[in-house]
C-alpha cells in the first residue's frame, strides 16, 4: 500500500512506494480549521491516510490539537523548532525532523550584505539619488578590522564568521555550550561575561534560537552596554530581542543602528515605527531565499523521507 505525504513544497516527482499530496499554506490547511465540518473532513484524511507532512512550523502546531492516529513523521520547512510541542508528538509516536543547516549560506551572505550597506552607506545614497555635496563621503568605513561579536556559533553563526574573516574582521563569539573553534578568536560562554566586554564591538550579530533562557536575551540592560557607535542585527528569532528596549536604543540612539529582516524580526507594515528611525536597515525578507536554499531542502527533505520509508536514521531528529 502506497504511503501517503502531505507538503507544503514540491516534492518527488515520481515514486511507487508513495503518492505527494498538496499541502498549501493558508490555504488546505487553514480555510479547513475555520470550517468544523471540513476539519473533521480533514482529520478523518489525515488519521486514515496520511503517513508524512512536510510543513512550516504553524502547522506542525495546529496540527498537535487534531487527531491525527496514522501519522509517522512531521518534516518541520525550518530550522527552528521553536512553539512545536515536540514531546506531546512524541507520546503520539510522531517523529519530528526539522531543516537545520539548509539557510546558512544564504543568511550568512545576506548578513555580509547588509553590513557593507551600512559601512560604505549605500543605503544613504541609493542609485546617487542625492547630490554628491550631500552624500558624506567621510562617514564610509572599511569592514577590515573591526571587531564583530557573533552570538550563536553553530552552522549559521559559523558560516557568517567564516565570510567575516576574509574581510580581515576580528570575531567573537558568544555560545554557552561552545568552545573555541575556528574562525573564532575567542568564545564567551556566560552571560555576564558578555555585558562585560560588550562595548567593544562595532557589529553583534544573533543568531541565537529561542528557549526559554534567551527570550528577551537583548534587553535594556544588553543595548545599554553597547558601543553608541555600534550596530546590531538578528538573524535569530524575535522572541530572543526585547523590541521595545530595541527600539528606545535606536531612538535615543544609545546605539548606531539595527538591521532588520521581516522574516524574523519587526517590521512589517509601511507605517512601523522602526522605520521612521534614520539608523535602521531594513531588508525585503530575504534572508534565508536563494534557489540554492530551495534546492538543498528539497534534496535534504527527500533523503529524510527515504530514510524514513527504509527504516533508516533521520537527519535533524
Amino acid at each position: 500500500m502506497k504511503k501517503i505525504i502531505l507538503s507544503e513544497i514540491e516534492l518527488f516527482e515520481n515514486n511507487e512506494n508513495f503518492e505527494v499530496r498538496p499541502l498549501k499554506y493558508g490555504n488546505r490547511l487553514f480555510n479547513y480549521l475555520s470550517n468544523k465540518p471540513k476539519k473533521r473532513a480533514l482529520e478523518r484524511f489525515l488519521t486514515e491516510e496520511v503517513d508524512i507532512i512536510v510543513c512550516c512550523r504553524a502547522t506542525a502546531i495546529i496540527l498537535n490539537s487534531m487527531d491525527c492516529k496514522n501519522l509517522k513523521m512531521i518534516q518541520l520547512t525550518s530550522t527552528g523548532y521553536d512553539g512545536v510541542p515536540v514531546e506531546e508528538f512524541k507520546k503520539k509516536g510522531i517523529m519530528v525532523c526539522n531543516s537545520s543547516g539548509v539557510y546558512s549560506v544564504s543568511i550568512a551572505e545576506t548578513v555580509i550584505y547588509a553590513i557593507l550597506s551600512v559601512c560604505k552607506r549605500i543605503r544613504k545614497n541609493p542609485k546617487n539619488y542625492r547630490p554628491k555635496l550631500f552624500r558624506k563621503y567621510s562617514e564610509i568605513t572599511e569592514l577590515a578590522q573591526k571587531r564583530v561579536l557573533i552570538m550563536g556559533t553553530g552552522n549559521i553563526g559559523t558560516e557568517i564568521a567564516n565570510r567575516l574573516k576574509a574581510f580581515e574582521c576580528k570575531i567573537e563569539g558568544y555560545d554557552a555550550y561552545c568552545k573555541l573553534k575556528e574562525p573564532y578568536e575567542g568564545i564567551i560562554n556566560t552571560k555576564k561575561q558578555l555585558l562585560e566586554k560588550l562595548s567593544e564591538y562595532d557589529y553583534i550579530i544573533s543568531t541565537i534560537p529561542a528557549v526559554e533562557e534567551t527570550k528577551d536575551f537583548c534587553d535594556q540592560n544588553f543595548f545599554s552596554k553597547m558601543k553608541s557607535t555600534a550596530w546590531f542585527m538578528n538573524v535569530g528569532r524575535e522572541a530572543t530581542v526585547d523590541e521595545k528596549a530595541l527600539y528606545l536604543a535606536l531612538k535615543n540612539k544609545l546605539i548606531g543602528g539595527a538591521i532588520f529582516d521581516q522574516v524574523e524580526l519587526i517590521p512589517y507594515a509601511l507605517f512601523n515605527k522602526f522605520r521612521r528611525l534614520k539608523n535602521t536597515l531594513v531588508l525585503p525578507g530575504i534572508v534565508t531565499s536563494s534557489k540554492e536554499s530551495l534546492n538543498k531542502i528539497k534534496v535534504r527533505i527527500e533523503g529524510n523521507i527515504l530514510s524514513f520509508i527504509n527504516g533508516n536514521k533521520q537527519d535533524n531528529l
